[in-house]
């Protein structure tokens, strides 16, 4: 009987964690719209912050023309960057796809502050298997992994 109930245990748990993945996400359409920043995390200091704990309000919008707008409001004011992007079907254990963002103008402090990339323009967002978009950009330099959800 232990066994049994252990068995059962072991396939709810299996089950369970089945729950935050997506499979029938297409990237190629799922990345157009409007995403919105639903949480942040610091690797740094290992601090989570998520609805109304975030200091800023931040979104991109993807463009099926492969234009994209990125959004920040908070205390010190609104900023707009736009640019191009590409998709790359990296498809990998922990995302379904890779995207570059190339910056073509508007507010540069939206770019990254993280070392050459912020010279460069560029930045790249992966799209996880719960259809979530990351920013890890500025992670390697203390900065802030950012969540963006439709």
């Amino acid at each position: 009987m232990s066994r049994l109930y252990l068995w059962v245990m072991c396939v709810a748990i299996a089950l369970a964690g089945c729950g935050d993945v997506s499979p029938d996400i297409d990237p190629d359409e799922y990345v157009y719209g409007e995403w919105i920043l639903s949480r942040t995390f610091s690797p740094e200091a290992g601090v989570s912050k998520a609805g109304d704990e975030l200091l800023w309000e931040e979104r991109y919008v993807f463009y099926r023309d492969s234009t994209f707008e990125r959004m920040m409001s908070s205390a010190a004011g609104d900023l707009l960057a736009k640019g191009n992007f590409t998709m790359d079907h990296r498809f990998d254990s922990e995302y379904l796809a890779h995207f570059q963002l190339q910056y073509t103008s508007g507010d540069v402090s939206l770019r990254s502050r993280c070392g050459a990339n912020n010279q460069l323009n560029t930045e790249m967002v992966m799209m996880d298997y719960r259809g979530r978009l990351i920013n890890r950009t500025d992670a390697p330099c203390d900065g802030w992994v950012l969540y963006f959800e439709k």
